[in-house]
């Protein structure tokens, strides 16, 4: 559903193929079988060359397959963890948060090969803890239709530093963790 290189303004041929080769060498180290897996990876090079449609490209790859009414293979593990994608960016930095909220748009519009059937894959402004446990309970939420709302959650680090209201031990434990 999605091409990386369709916005041919904006990327050459290379751009786009060494970007799908990195969504997808990603994807097989967060998602391997758990002997194999690497949960935690850094992506980085040059400014412009796509890091974020790349993020982007692995949290639609594992939102999708949440939308399934039968997990894929390399989430069967995971089918009960929270349905959501949760970036977080530096405190204080409202742009690039914002940017993040952006840029999700972005990829559906950029790059879906069919935008409307894209249109569930968007993102939510966090600004607190509780923001940030309410949508992970949505994008969950087993009262809907399986899979029906996964999204990605976009947080600024500060918000994890203010005063929790909520009095519950899953709240502390998801903003500690």
């Amino acid at each position: 559903m999605l091409d990386l290189g369709k916005d041919q303004d904006r990327m050459t041929k290379d751009d786009a193929e060494r970007q799908h080769k990195t969504v997808n060498c990603l994807l097989e180290a967060l998602f391997n079988a758990p002997e194999d897996r690497r949960e935690v990876q850094l992506l980085a090079d040059e400014v412009g060359l796509g890091k974020t449609f790349v993020a982007l490209g692995v949290a639609y790859e594992a939102l999708a397959g949440y939308r399934k009414a039968k997990l894929p293979e390399f989430l069967a593990d995971l089918g009960n963890c929270y349905k959501a994608v949760v970036v977080i960016t530096p405190a204080g930095n409202h742009a690039l948060a914002q940017k993040w909220w952006d840029e999700v748009g972005a990829l559906v519009k950029r790059c879906g090969l069919q935008p409307d059937e894209l249109r569930w894959f968007n993102s939510t402004r966090c600004t607190t803890p509780e923001d940030l446990l309410i949508g992970l309970r949505k994008a969950s939420d087993l009262r809907r239709k399986p899979g029906s709302v996964p999204t990605v959650l976009i947080c600024e680090v500060g918000m994890f530093t203010k005063r929790i209201r909520e009095k519950g031990a899953k709240l502390r434990f998801i903003s500690a963790a």
